[in-house]
């Protein structure tokens, strides 16, 4: 290490080539479901992703000028009062210099760089929050930048030193177990702990205490709990005479004492009697001491600790065991004997596998053949010594219901964001999904598994900020659960996550097609008819479309796909826009062959024709004549082009399509659509102009107006009929409406939903999976 003056250091380390430049591969959405049994067959050899398989991240390459790409901290917010910032993307031999500005004028350290990285320890800083930036010799002021606040741990409340392995960061925790001040979870030394809460209340109590919209508060969750018992085992003075091994103490569990207040807060025994005398016997002792010489009060005995079994916002219930665990055990008896099969060891197993509850008092082990039941922690006043550091017990309550005078509680206040994993949709159609990880640290492998165990592995890769976007290998279509391991950049991995994320590769009916969701629409992933309904719903291209048919007639049919659910439905008026969009964003939809030039094809649109079936599927202009002649001239072209490649007939021209105002719901009802201000239904009017002089206010712009607003009916898109009266919904334009169809266009007519429209008016259904 280099001095730099009082409380700065620095020191350098290299990238490896292999694990940090790895190149990213291109990902290929397509839509469509792909069968994978070969590749699932060779999945542990040619298929799976490879351990730190990274992408190509700009701020993992040097730049020529030596600008620095990124700057780093293990944690962006701290109690402790120094901090290693590492400065990403310099170089090898050049002077880089730390600034407080992001104009690098105030400078807090330099030093020289021995590789692409160079790392700056600060001490000494203030509370509050630290802006950091740098600059090399030959570069500019970084655009890079990161933070770190150094704060303290709320009154009643002790650090807890972070444990990587177990993927916990660096948080506070209660001294005292919860107390009820007013209503308040409070950590004191005064009062008897808060009992009989049920598990949901205890975490709703610790939640409770956050303001402003952070969620720093929380139930203490068993990963937290385990870090904790960790480290108090360590410590030689939490066991007799300081021979670790020997026995630890447990507390008040001789059951003399009910849950009671800590009255002495110099005598670790206070309150605590054997035979109705005050004792000062190892085992009883009410306090461990930490580490970091911070002492805990209660961890094991007076009243046991309701615990959450992961870290979201709702309680989290541990996994059910089998046969055999629900009996006083020692946590290798439940490893040997496979009694809790779900649980992972790093969630119940003592820092030495070969301690007992019995001979070490480290905690025994209670759990429950059910699911949904609350967990529990250290051991109640009347445990005696089943109570211990690592203890655990299912209760046999739900975790709605009271637990009892028994069990209490105890918060934590978490000083950096947990680590969340989330998707765009919970069910799509993409094989490869890409799932992003926040919460993480700058040079970290984040790998993710398809099982609780984190034996199948997915992807991975490093992260170059505090979220990696991963995509996973090619999946079957199938539900799927995600969890995560960390490995840091001292190559220490963490345990598998309790947290998990759920997706769903969907697939299609025969003869659907899958549209993409659309985030600003609302609209989820579907699937859609490819041709125009034929009768009772049916899909086969060679009959003709069902027509004649009232608005309330097209949904019902729809809704009589189902079989027990609710999937099939009349389409909705945002999932038409939805896939008008999409089709608007193909060039070949377009005669010049670029998006936005030229004119859309209409498909059947000759007003002396008629609805027509479809005879030939690899015909695109099938059935279409000009003057009696067949033709292929472009604006007669029946078939759209999706962004997939794939081919949706008639969406525009043949039959008009009546469709659901209801913006994509399961519902029963047919809705009409609000009305406008202006129309009568058989005068057109430009679409982006109707939103531009607000005169259909009722009815968002969205349901009308393509994703391109300069699009208009000069260019084939369609127009609008609107109406001054609720109505039935028409799209897409029928043969007899000449120039006025479109993929966009859209008419009112003020019938009620039973009212049938006409022989040129049909349907389409959708499949939302």
């Amino acid at each position: 290490m280099k001095p730099l003056g009082p409380g700065f250091t620095t020191s350098t380390h290299g990238l490896s080539e292999e694990s940090d430049n790895f190149p990213m591969k291109q990902k290929n959405i397509k839509y469509s479901l792909i069968s994978c049994l070969a590749c699932f067959a060779l999945m542990a050899t040619s298929c799976a992703p490879k351990e730190e398989e990274i992408g190509d991240d700009p701020s993992t390459e040097t730049p020529v000028d030596g600008t620095p790409s990124a700057l780093y901290v293990e944690n962006a917010r701290d109690t402790k009062a120094d901090v290693t910032v590492t400065v990403v993307g310099v170089l090898s031999g050049q002077t880089v210099a730390l600034y407080s500005d992001s104009n690098c004028q105030t400078q807090l350290a330099q030093g020289v760089a021995s590789g692409s990285t160079i790392d700056f320890e600060l001490t000494g800083l203030s509370s509050g929050v630290h802006n950091f930036y740098a600059k090399s010799e030959s570069g500019a002021c970084s655009t890079a930048t990161i933070s770190y606040e150094y704060v303290q741990c709320p009154a009643g409340y002790i650090r807890i030193p972070g444990a990587p392995s177990r993927g916990v960061a660096p948080f506070c925790v209660m001294q005292f177990e919860a107390k009820n001040v007013s209503s308040v979870a409070t950590s004191q030394a005064n009062l008897a702990p808060w009992t009989n809460v049920s598990a949901e209340e205890a975490k709703s109590n610790c939640r409770a205490l956050n303001s402003g919209g952070n969620t720093y508060y929380d139930l203490i969750s068993n990963q937290e709990w385990m870090t904790i018992a960790d480290d108090a085992y360590a410590v030689a003075d939490n066991w007799h005479n300081g021979n670790v091994n020997s026995y630890l103490s447990y507390g008040n569990s001789n059951n003399e004492k009910t849950p009671m207040a800590v009255s002495d807060e110099s005598d670790p025994w206070s309150g605590v009697t054997l035979a109705g005398n005050p004792t000062t016997n190892h085992e009883y002792r009410r306090t461990h001491v930490l580490s970091n010489a911070a002492v805990l009060w209660d961890f094991a005995g007076n009243a046991a600790e309701i615990v959450d079994y992961g870290t979201q916002s709702t309680y989290t219930s541990p996994p059910a065991c089998v046969v055999g665990a629900n009996a006083d055990r020692d946590a290798k008896s439940i490893l040997d004997n496979n009694y809790c099969p779900a649980l992972g060891t790093t969630h119940y197993m003592p820092t030495n596998p070969g301690n007992s509850y019995s001979l070490q008092y480290v905690g025994s082990f209670y759990g429950s053949l059910d699911s949904g039941r609350a967990l529990s922690r250290g051991g109640g006043y009347n445990f005696m010594n089943r109570s211990g550091l690592y203890g655990l017990r299912y209760s046999t309550q739900d975790t709605a219901t009271a637990l009892g005078s028994i069990f209490g509680f105890r918060c934590v206040y978490r000083l950096n964001p947990l680590v969340r994993m989330s998707l765009d949709w919970a069910k799509d159609f993409d094989s490869t999904p890409d799932i992003t990880v926040s919460g993480v640290q700058y040079g970290h492998t984040v790998s993710l598994y398809s099982d609780a165990n984190c034996s199948t592995l997915v992807a991975s890769k490093k992260s170059q900020g505090t979220s990696v976007t991963l995509t996973t290998s090619t999946l079957s279509a199938g539900s799927y659960n995600f969890y995560y391991k960390i490995k840091d950049r001292n190559d220490v991995t963490s345990a598998c996550s309790v947290t998990s994320i759920a997706y769903e590769v969907a697939s299609c009916p025969t003869d659907y097609l899958p549209i993409p969701g659309d985030k600003v629409k609302n609209v989820s992933p579907f699937c859609v008819m490819a041709y125009e309904s034929r009768i009772n719903g049916g899909t086969t291209a060679s009959s003709y479309p069902s027509t004649n048919v009232s608005g309330r007639f097209a949904k019902d049919t729809c809704l009589g796909l189902n079989s027990g659910g609710t999937k099939y439905n009349l389409i909705s008026n945002l999932e038409w826009m939805t896939i008008a969009d999409q089709i608007a964003s193909v060039a070949s939809n377009w005669s010049s062959g670029v998006v936005g030039t030229g004119e859309m094809n209409k498909g059947n649109w000759n007003a002396n024709d008629t609805v027509r079936a479809i005879s030939d599927t690899t015909n695109h202009w099938d059935g279409m004549t000009a003057d009696h002649v067949p033709t292929t001239e472009f604006k007669y072209r029946r078939t759209h082009y999706l962004p997939s490649g794939q081919v949706i007939w008639d969406f525009s021209g043949n039959a008009e399509e009546v469709i659901d105002y209801d913006s994509g719901t399961t519902g029963a009802s047919y809705q009409l659509a609000p009305a406008c201000t202006v129309g009568d239904g058989t005068t057109s009017y430009q679409l982006a102009s109707v939103a531009a002089n607000s005169q259909c206010t009722n009815i968002d712009s969205s349901h009308y107006v393509p994703a391109r607003s300069s699009d208009n009916n000069t260019q084939g898109t369609g127009v609008f009929f609107p109406h001054t009266a609720s109505s039935v919904l028409l799209r897409g334009g029928s043969y007899a409406m000449a120039d006025d169809i479109g993929i966009y266009t859209l008419k009112m007519k003020n019938v009620t939903a039973t009212t049938n429209l006409g022989t040129d008016v049909g349907y389409r259904c959708v499949y939302r999976p």
